[in-house]
C-alpha cells in the first residue's frame, strides 16, 4: 500500500488536503474522484504519492 496526499480547493476558497492510502496511483485518482464529486471540489483536484509502505 502507498500513501497518496489529495489537494483541492472548495467553492469557498480554501484549500483542502485528503491522505488516501491505495495499493497504486490509477486506485488513489478513483478514490480522489471519488471524494471531489461528493465534495463538489470547484477547482479542481490533484494526487500526488507520498510514501510507499
Amino acid at each position: 500500500m502507498n500513501l497518496y496526499a489529495m489537494h483541492y480547493r472548495a467553492a469557498s476558497g480554501v484549500c483542502h488536503t485528503y491522505h488516501i492510502l491505495a495499493s497504486c496511483m490509477q486506485a488513489a485518482f478513483d478514490t480522489a474522484f471519488d471524494i471531489a464529486e461528493r465534495m463538489a471540489a470547484a477547482g479542481g483536484f490533484s494526487v500526488k504519492g507520498l510514501a510507499a509502505a
